[in-house]
Order: structure tokens, then C-alpha cells, then sequence
């Protein structure tokens, strides 16, 4: 029971930060979604940096996705979660790439 309350916490916490950076993401946007001139325009309707390509860092702590994306004797425990949110949102918006800042927990 508590490894499945710590997997919930963990996969709410993902969320959240993900929704904190389309948030903040979509604060970038300089026209609106409807003007359509230029800029590529994401499923939602909304256009990031005007289209320009663009790069985010985040550094999510303990909650980056394991090296491994399938769990061996070695590392049994895989977490993919962000990764998936990550590729998610890169498909949604395609001018925008988030890296993984991995240099301290």
C-alpha cells in the first residue's frame, strides 16, 4: 500500500510540474493562437515563441526518468512517466525540445 501511495504522489508531482511549464511555456506566446500568421500552430491552437524553436531545462529531481527504459536484474525499477509526459508535450508543441538538467538531485 505505501509503494503504491508513493507511485501516486510521485506521478501527481509529475503533472503538476508539467502543468507548471505549459503554463509558463504558453506565457511566451507574443501572438494569438488565431491570428494565423507564421509560427507553427500546436493541436491545441496555440503557437509558442512565435513559432521559433525553443529549449527548456528542467532538472525534476528525483522524479527524472530512469536511465533504463525497461527494468533488468540490475535496476529493477523503471520509471518512464516523464519521459512519456516529455515526449507528450514536445509532440503537442514541436518548436519546443525539453532537455533533462540531471547535474544534482
Amino acid at each position: 500500500m505505501q509503494k503504491l501511495q508513493g507511485r501516486f504522489c510521485r506521478l501527481l508531482s509529475v503533472l503538476l510540474v508539467l502543468t507548471l511549464l505549459g503554463s509558463i511555456v504558453s506565457g511566451c506566446n507574443k501572438k494569438p493562437a488565431n491570428d494565423g500568421v507564421g509560427g507553427i500552430t500546436a493541436p491545441n491552437g496555440k503557437v509558442i515563441n512565435n513559432g521559433e524553436p525553443v529549449t527548456i531545462i528542467v532538472n525534476l529531481g528525483e522524479y527524472a526518468p530512469t536511465d533504463n527504459e525497461i527494468a533488468t536484474e540490475n535496476a529493477p525499477d523503471v520509471f518512464n512517466s516523464t519521459r512519456e509526459l516529455i515526449e507528450k508535450f514536445e509532440a503537442m508543441y514541436p518548436n519546443v525540445t525539453v532537455k533533462l538538467d540531471t547535474s544534482a538531485p
